[in-house]
């Protein structure tokens, strides 16, 4: 198993979470608005930019896209694709 740096994992979930909603067509205002942050804050989290990343966010953001914890924070090769 290899271990990610924390600049790689904020990299990876912040990519990960852009998948997500560019999948549903989804602006990050719509998002921001969908989980009560800002949109500034959903666009650092999504460029690996917010280092004070938190798991209440994470939280939000995963049942905002209804994905688990567990499967947002997955190693990009292990993510699932939605149909």
């Amino acid at each position: 198993m290899t271990e990610l740096s924390l600049h790689q994992l904020l990299a990876a979930v912040g990519g990960r979470l852009s998948d997500l909603r560019r999948q549903r067509r989804q602006k990050i205002a719509t998002v921001a608005a969908g989980v009560s942050l800002s949109p500034s804050l959903i666009s650092q989290v999504e460029n690996g930019r917010y280092s004070a990343l938190s798991l209440q966010v994470l939280h939000q953001l995963a049942s905002y896209y209804q994905v688990s914890l567990h499967d947002l924070l997955q190693p990009p090769g292990r993510w699932c694709t939605l149909v």
